[in-house]
């Protein structure tokens, strides 16, 4: 048959592909476990960070899990 990639080829790049969204994941919790050391070295409450930020409490707590990203004005904020 004439396939277009070969299986193994197809299978490498979803490996490439997995392994990038496997480092996104460990990047946003990261960055959330760093922004609540830092709410909570301040002493700040979850509601006065999300107050601050313009974002819902909710929200904040799935950043801080890592479910969720904060964009990149919100962090300069």
């Amino acid at each position: 048959s004439m396939a277009l990639f070969h299986v193994s080829k197809l299978n490498r790049v979803y490996e490439v592909m997995r392994m990038g969204q496997d480092n996104i994941q460990n990047i946003k919790k990261k960055l959330g476990q760093r922004i609540r050391d830092e709410r909570v070295h301040k002493g700040w409450t979850i509601e006065k960070l999300s107050e601050l930020l313009d974002v819902s409490p909710s929200f904040m707590g799935s950043v801080e899990r890592g479910d969720r990203a904060l964009s990149i004005e919100k962090l300069y904020k």
